[in-house]
């Protein structure tokens, strides 16, 4: 059975924001446990009184709902959903399942040396590319930077594209919670 637990956000996030961390599920990538794991998303908007989408159980369809953005991730044992009034990011991994050559293939030297650990860079620019999905088309165009100790097991970090280092995209920060590195990211604008 499930577990759903909300989670506490960073403080920049706005009041009206809710993140929510699903344990104890066995997601097999089917088509069923990807309608499942929105039906649970689905309950938690309609317990926030928020309206989702009518195609919010079409798998082909990003998720929507009424005046807020909302953002899902899952990996075999957990999952995070959540939404904003704001365009968000959710990525959550098994730690030791994301694999360097691919962090490599989609990061430069410079952000591979800065990072605290190889897979908080994936996690964190495919929580970018979600909040961005309509104008970023790879991950690679993401660049992460500024990384900052926030607490234990807790890093700050802000993003922007590679090709226009003046215009930052946004604030996210990485947690390790267990086996899983989640993050958020909120986009400035």
């Amino acid at each position: 059975m499930a577990t759903i637990q909300p989670l506490s956000l960073p403080p920049y996030w706005p009041i009206s924001s809710q993140v929510f961390l699903v344990s104890d599920i066995q997601q097999d990538h089917t088509t069923e446990s990807r309608r499942d794991f929105r039906k649970l998303l689905q309950h938690q908007l309609q317990v926030a009184g928020i309206s989702p989408s009518t195609d919010l159980l079409d798998l082909s369809q990003l998720p929507k709902a009424q005046g807020h953005f909302i953002s899902l991730s899952h990996c075999a044992t957990a999952g995070v959903f959540g939404w904003s009034e704001r365009r968000l990011g959710l990525d959550i991994e098994v730690l030791t399942k994301i694999k360097s050559h691919l962090v490599e293939r989609v990061s430069t030297t410079q952000e591979i040396s800065e990072a605290p650990h190889l897979s908080y860079i994936w996690c964190a620019k495919e929580a970018v590319f979600k909040s961005h999905s309509e104008t970023i088309k790879v991950v690679s165009s993401v660049e992460i930077f500024d990384w900052t100790l926030q607490a234990t097991n807790i890093w700050n970090f802000k993003a922007r594209l590679t090709k226009d280092t003046k215009t930052l995209l946004g604030a996210g920060e990485i947690r390790l919670i267990g086996a899983h590195v989640l993050c958020f990211f909120l986009t400035d604008h």
